[in-house]
This record gives C-alpha cells, structure tokens and sequence, in this order.
C-alpha cells in the first residue's frame, strides 16, 4: 500500500499491524517505539500528521498503563512540527514515569539546542543521558547527536574526531559516511 502511494490503507495497514503484533509477538521481536517511528515516517511522507497525532492522543487516551514511549513519541512529533511547548509538555510527563530514560534526556538536550537555551542546559542533559546510557547503540546515538551540534555550531575539528572514533567502534555507520563527504569533503 505504501509503494502505491495509497495514503489512508497503508496508515490503517500499519495500525493494524502495531495493534496485531504488540499483543502476539515477544517484546524482543517487535519494537513498539520503532513502529510508531515508522508511522509517523508515513505519515509525514503522505502529509497525514494529524492522523499520527490522533492516533497517538488517542491511544493515551484510551490506554489503562500508560508507556512513556507514547509520551517521547509524541514529543518527538511535535518538535518536527516545531510546536516546541507541546514537545516539552509531553517530555516532562514522560520524565514523570520515569526521570532515569535515556531518550528523555536527549530529546532534552535537542530542545534545549532548538530553542537556544543556554549551552549549559543543553550540555546538562547530555551528560545526564551519557550517564543514562545502557547499550552500545544508545552511545552511539548520543555521540552522533552531539557530533551533529558540533557541526552546527562551526566546531569542524571537533565533529571530525568524534566522527571517526564511531566509525572506528562501529562497523558500518553509513550516517558517518555521509557527514564526512558532505561537510568535510572527504570520499570513502
């Protein structure tokens, strides 16, 4: 449905399928926040974000435990739209469930960076997430986010370092290909 480019099937496809597969499949074969990732991506694709936030609002709504990935979720969906007070809004609820969530706190960092809240808050939330972190994918996520900040703020030495260093820890970081050839003109 998707490849057809038919916009209201493959939103319901997908819905239905998180629906089938959160309750059927083992949590380590299917990823709620990947799906819902993945949602929102098609959603954007076909122009359809209100159908995300509906679908999400309504699954707060209606949910009896409330998951604190719903909550990141829809934060993440609002600062794509740029509404960033509903973004740290649904941020601070989820940090509510759970103060000690790696993503809170880089999502934290990313709004601080957004909203030019002083660097220190940014760099704040950063080191509480690296605290956070469990796993070699989150480490790398945060490093990538910061090497991004480094690219933004004009600090090309700094990003360049750290690019390498993943690409040393991390066999195949196609991100980091792609950074490198595209700021530092660098072919691999």
């Amino acid at each position: 449905n998707f490849c057809r480019e038919d916009k209201d099937s493959a939103i319901a496809y997908y819905q239905k399928a998180i629906q089938f597969f959160s309750k059927h499949k083992p949590k380590y074969m299917f990823n709620t926040d990947e799906a819902y990732t993945s949602l929102l991506f098609i959603c954007n694709y076909f122009d359809q974000k209100t159908s995300f936030e509906t679908i999400l609002l309504k699954k707060i709504a209606d949910s009896k435990v409330k998951s604190i990935s719903d909550y990141i979720c829809l934060s993440k969906f609002y600062l794509l739209e740029d509404n960033i007070e509903k973004a740290q809004f649904y941020l601070e609820e989820a940090e509510k469930m759970n103060p000690e969530n790696f993503d809170i706190y880089r999502l934290k960092a990313h709004l601080a960076y957004v909203t030019g809240t002083k660097i220190i808050l940014e760099g704040f939330y950063m080191r509480k997430a690296s605290r956070l972190a469990k796993t070699d994918d989150d480490n790398y996520r945060l490093y990538l986010q910061s090497t991004i900040y480094d690219i933004l703020n004009n600090r090309p030495n700094d990003a360049f370092n750290k690019l390498n260093s993943i690409k040393r820890n991390r066999v195949d970081c196609e991100t980091c290909d792609r950074l490198i050839s595209k700021y530092f003109k660098i072919e691999n």
